[in-house]
């Protein structure tokens, strides 16, 4: 058995693979947002074009915000490995 530890993560790939597992409910926030403003449109246009653009505006400032602390948590625990010591795996070679 091969034991590695991990003491730094990149930013950028942290915050690219989160985006892959994060993609499916943001389209799906998206979708139910403008489903439900078709449903307002019907009775009131300028609610429901209100609702698609705070929709929206939602979808965008969430992502931001959590792209934010993502990046901000990836550059705390790389200083904390650097200090500490990062997680270490055991890895098992099978033939």
């Amino acid at each position: 058995m091969k034991t590695i530890e991990i003491k730094r993560f990149s930013v950028g790939s942290v915050v690219k693979s989160t985006l892959y597992l994060l993609f499916i409910p943001i389209i799906g926030m998206i979708i139910f947002g403008l489903f439900s403003s078709l449903l307002l449109f019907t009775e009131d246009g300028v609610i429901a074009f209100t609702g698609i653009l705070f929709m929206l505006l939602l979808s965008v400032l969430y992502a931001a915000i959590y792209f934010g602390i993502l990046a901000l948590m990836t550059v705390i625990y790389n200083w904390l490995a650097g200090k500490f010591g990062g997680l270490t795996m055991v890895i098992e070679e099978k033939e």
